[in-house]
């Protein structure tokens, strides 16, 4: 991060704190005032603090006219959920009219029984489902919109009927094998090879082997045996033909063989894209180049929103170019290309994941009533459809979640671009 921005998130938080301890003895509500939640030490700082610098971005307070009226206070999980419970008791005390975070699901559960207990209004930015309801929100991408925004991308733009997938032997490899098979059904596609690898293996060997017929016997050779099946019925419903002539037997094969004959049968690739739901994407990029190792061409890869990371370019280099990766955002849009220029003039690098939902966060509170008060903020946040965001338009469902709807980003040319911007 450059100086000056490190500077001047030091002067924000700093200024903050300040604010934060003389309001401490006043309980009152305090409209604009809003609580940050998250995990700036510990193990889990680095995710806090990417999403403290989206939410500060979305701010406006670091803009060189601030925004009037708005007031955070930022207080540190430590990662525990006993602290986040003490935090939000904390932040409600100083009157603050929304919280933003915590980040796990456990420090969601225990902060939120506190702004249950208050209606004050709690929007997480957490993976964990279980964690909304009454005055707790989360905007978060369901693995279902994920999968289905990537299987629909695959199917309806580019025109795929045939897909496979390789999934690591987890439960969060099999939730993505089922979704990816349920979504492919439903719009139309054949799931042709769905194989299991171990969550920590280096190689694709075996299961590639499998999804393309190596092992055993080959595809054309199982179309074969079928169609001798077939008419082995046919002839016992038709009754007996007259003998045909037996073929010829087989020529012995030559001494001398044939330049680059192949001594095992050869992939049968029956696929036209391939969904490898790791969720590392320098393991993705480690992966990749088994395909065409294992003379797998001509297939496109699919993965997972994590693969929207510099790693997957930098070490997959070619052998991923073409693939397809769902995102929580994309510059294309015009949330996304503001949200873009905001961030990269204050800290002069791109911004990921956790700092869009912090941006997100932040200017749907501020935007949604945190200048009001609490009741105003709760009843807008519960009733949001369509609202332009960042990772939106972002809608609330009954059971209080924000989905993320997600963009589909490809690797083109050596870099992650939005998938409409480049050659299909």
């Amino acid at each position: 991060m450059p100086k000056t921005a490190k500077k001047e998130i030091l002067a924000a938080l700093a200024a903050m704190a300040l604010l934060s301890s003389a309001s401490f003895a006043q309980p009152t509500e305090k409209p604009g005032h809003i609580g940050v939640l998250l995990p700036l030490s510990g193990p889990l700082a680095p995710f806090g603090q990417k999403a403290l610098r989206g939410i500060l971005a979305g701010s406006g307070l670091l803009e060189k006219s601030p925004r009037k009226g708005v007031v955070l206070h930022i207080a540190d999980t430590c990662g525990d959920a006993k602290t986040a419970a003490a935090e939000a008791k904390k932040l409600a005390s100083e009157g603050v009219t929304a919280i933003i975070g915590p980040l796990k699901g456990d420090e969601v559960k225990s902060a939120g029984e506190v702004a249950n207990s208050l209606s004050l209004p709690l929007l997480a930015l957490t993976p964990a489902r279980e964690s909304t309801g009454g005055s707790v929100f989360r905007i978060f991408m369901r693995e279902e919109e994920e999968v289905d925004a990537l299987v629909g991308y695959a199917v309806e733009k580019l025109g795929f009927r045939r897909l496979a997938v390789l999934f690591p032997d987890t439960p969060a490899g099999r939730n993505y094998r089922a979704l990816f098979w349920e979504s492919a059904t439903r719009r139309g596609a054949a799931v042709t090879a769905s194989e299991t690898f171990p969550p920590n293996a280096e190689s694709l060997e075996e299961p590639l082997k499998r999804a393309t017929g190596v092992f055993g016997i080959s595809l054309a050779e199982q179309n074969a045996s079928l169609e001798r099946e077939r008419q082995r019925k046919l002839a016992l419903l038709t009754g007996p033909r007259e003998e045909e002539p037996a073929p010829p037997p087989p020529e012995k094969p030559s001494a001398k063989k044939k330049k680059n004959a192949p001594e095992e049968p050869v992939p049968q690739v029956d696929f036209q894209a391939l969904f490898l739901p790791v969720t590392q994407s320098l393991k993705a990029a480690q992966l990749a180049p088994q395909l065409p190792y294992y003379d797998i061409t001509g297939v496109r890869l699919m993965g997972l929103r994590s693969w929207n990371y510099p790693d997957l370019v930098n070490v997959g280099k070619e052998y991923v170019e073409g693939a397809l990766i769902p995102s929580e955002w994309s510059p294309s849009t015009a949330a996304g290309a503001l949200f873009e220029d905001k961030f990269t003039r204050g800290y002069e690098e791109k911004p990921g994941a956790l700092e869009t939902y912090g941006f997100d966060a932040v200017s749907l509170v501020i935007s949604k009533g945190a200048l009001a008060g609490r009741k105003e903020l709760l009843s807008s946040l519960a009733s949001l459809r369509e609202q332009e965001a960042v990772t939106g338009p972002l809608s609330t469902a009954p059971s209080g979640e924000i989905p993320a709807i997600p963009s589909i980003m490809m690797v083109q040319r050596g870099e992650i671009l939005p998938a409409s911007e480049g050659p299909q």
